[in-house]
């Protein structure tokens, strides 16, 4: 699974729509995170502390530090194979 190669961990945050908070394990995170905004369609700077973007209609808000946050999927298994489709 290559998520196990560069997730560490994944939050299910709480509130009215469903999103999670996927945790990069350090080694990896930038090659994760290029990977990421390579299939990204939409991508946004955030002023330098973030940077948004979309990839099929899910928003990912990628930080520096290796956190990001998803919106737009509602369930774990859902998330799964997101996450494997965009860390190909």
């Amino acid at each position: 699974m290559i998520q196990k190669k560069y997730i560490k961990q994944i939050i299910k945050g709480c509130g009215e729509k469903a999103n999670f908070i996927i945790i990069l394990k350090w080694k990896h995170k930038d090659e994760a995170l290029k990977k990421i905004l390579e299939k990204c369609s939409e991508k946004q700077n955030m002023a330098g502390l973030y940077i948004k973007g979309k990839i099929n209609g899910v928003e990912l808000n990628m930080f520096a530090t290796g956190k990001i946050l998803i919106r737009g999927i509602e369930e774990e298994e859902e998330l799964n194979k997101f996450l494997e489709g965009i860390l190909k």
